[in-house]
């Protein structure tokens, strides 16, 4: 499956709790250095710019789009969205993962969360087939709370069936049949053991 880019979010103000104005747009080349250390300001550990194009630039065969928050021209925070083929036993559905969810440590709970999430349900939601999230502790309350996303599972754990011993006398069919998860065929297994800095 070829690399999915969309039409860009529609740039947008917002006000916020506070009274303060941003803007939700999508990324520019020019805000990824700012990217950078906003995820060092949350996580205390960057990006580096090889991570960055490996996961959101031109060596993800998956890239969707990154939607940011700015006031006056500085990024304050970023939600990051990649589409994944989902296999439902033969059937392969369309879904959006919203991951690295992050607001700077001071436009904390001023509503820049809330009006993101909102932003990508509003353009986004008729456009897949579900949309899903691991969040933190802090964001998990807002996503369910605020938005009725579902928890699936607590705490959450994906699971896949090991075969112990090649001989074990299994149904494939069935398995192929039952199988629900990320589609990892040979352009999602390259892509994700290319990491760069990472060992596998």
């Amino acid at each position: 499956m070829s690399r999915s880019p969309r039409p860009k979010f529609n740039s947008e103000w917002i006000k916020l709790h506070d009274g303060s104005k941003i803007t939700l747009r999508s990324l520019k080349k020019e805000d990824i250095p700012q990217c950078l250390e906003i995820r060092k300001a949350v996580y205390g550990s960057p990006f580096t710019v090889e991570e960055w194009r490996w996961k959101y630039g031109p060596s993800s065969p998956y890239f969707f789009d990154v939607l940011v928050g700015e006031y006056q021209e500085n990024v304050i925070g970023m939600q990051a969205l990649l589409a994944f083929p989902f296999q439902f036993g033969g059937e392969i559905k369309q879904s959006l993962n919203l991951l690295d969810l992050m607001i700077h440590p001071l436009w904390q709970k001023k509503g820049v969360f809330s009006a993101m999430i909102a932003k990508v349900e509003r353009e986004l939601r008729g456009s897949f087939s579900f949309m899903y999230t691991f969040p933190n502790e802090r964001s998990c309350y807002g996503f369910i709370r605020k938005f009725g996303w579902k928890r699936l599972f607590s705490p959450c754990l994906l699971v896949r069936p090991a075969l112990l011993y090649p001989d074990a006398k299994l149904d494939s069919q069935r398995q192929i049949e039952n199988r629900v998860g990320i589609l990892k065929d040979k352009q999602y297994i390259r892509w994700r053991y290319s990491r760069p800095g990472r060992t596998y």
